[in-house]
């Protein structure tokens, strides 16, 4: 598969995600008077249940791994600085649609040479 379809089918993939997660997050805000009545529903059915809390423990571990390893990753490819603090903000906030363009568009390794 060429770099270039690799590249449309990630992007396609994180346009579906994005859309998604949008749809799903404005439905159940709409289902709520506010914000904080629907922030207050979800913590206490989190609280209230220990397999949601099990779950949500694993995916915020997962998240840091991802973190660390988009940290390093960005830095050993070259994009250092702002750079790389907007990718791990856009997939801190965005999530895996951020994280799939990130991987579709980053660029080749920097090869240091060693003497």
């Amino acid at each position: 598969m060429s770099k270039s379809t690799q590249r449309t089918l990630a992007v396609a993939a994180a346009a579906a995600l994005l859309a998604w997660f949008t749809l799903r997050t404005s439905s159940w805000l709409a289902s709520y008077d506010t914000v904080a009545a629907a922030v207050a529903d979800s913590w206490q059915t989190v609280a209230s249940n220990g397999m949601l809390v099990v779950m949500l423990s694993d995916a915020f571990l997962l998240f840091l791994l991802i973190f660390f390893w988009l940290a390093r990753d960005a830095r050993s490819r070259g994009w250092v600085g702002l750079r790389r603090w907007l990718w791990i903000a856009a997939v801190m906030f965005l999530g895996c649609p951020a994280l799939l363009i990130y991987l579709a568009f980053r660029p080749e390794k920097i090869n240091h040479a060693r003497s």
